[in-house]
């Protein structure tokens, strides 16, 4: 018999992505697909590029900057 837990806790769908583009899955209203893939604009890669160079060549983060180019500083720091 299954805990009251684990009968409250709702269906996933496991989703493999392989696409380094992809940032996210939203919902989708409709029933029958639960998840809709979003990818990076052009806009975004281009600022999480120009962030990862700042941070690789030892600038510093700058807050008024996109949230990509922000992602991208931080990931050089790693």
């Amino acid at each position: 018999m299954k805990s009251t837990k684990d009968a409250m806790l709702p269906q996933h769908r496991v989703v493999n992505v392989t696409d380094p583009e992809v940032i996210g899955v939203d919902p989708v209203p409709d029933d029958s697909e639960p998840f809709m893939l979003r990818q990076r604009s052009d806009e975004e890669i281009a600022d999480y590029d120009k962030g990862f160079e700042c941070g690789q060549s030892g600038g510093q983060n700058d807050d008024t900057k996109s949230e990509a180019w922000q992602r991208g500083w931080a990931e050089a720091q790693e």
